[in-house]
């Protein structure tokens, strides 16, 4: 029975990153590529131009938002997955017992 919990959590993270990879990734992108134009208009001030500190902060913003976005998806994943393997387990118990 703990080898199936096991799996189940496991099977839970691939497809929680599946899933991400299918719905979470553009906009995880997007968001924090905003996020790195905000940091560095503030810090920078004004617009952010193409090159210099300002693009290595949209860049490390869209990095942070994609990895964040990723780890939210495999840990949902992962929770769903141990979540059926525990009502697989009760179900199982039940259908022993009677």
């Amino acid at each position: 029975m703990k080898e199936i919990k096991e799996k189940s959590v496991w099977v839970g993270a691939l497809v929680g990153t599946v899933m991400f990879l299918a719905a979470g990734l553009v906009p995880a992108l997007l968001y924090g590529g905003y996020l790195g134009v905000l940091i560095g208009s503030t810090l920078i001030g004004g617009p952010v131009e193409a090159g210099g500190v300002g693009g290595y902060l949209v860049l490390v913003g869209m990095a942070v938002g994609t990895v964040s976005v990723w780890f939210l998806f495999i840990v949902a994943g992962s929770a769903v997955g141990a979540m059926s393997s525990w009502t697989y387990a009760k179900l199982h118990k039940s259908d022993e017992a009677e």
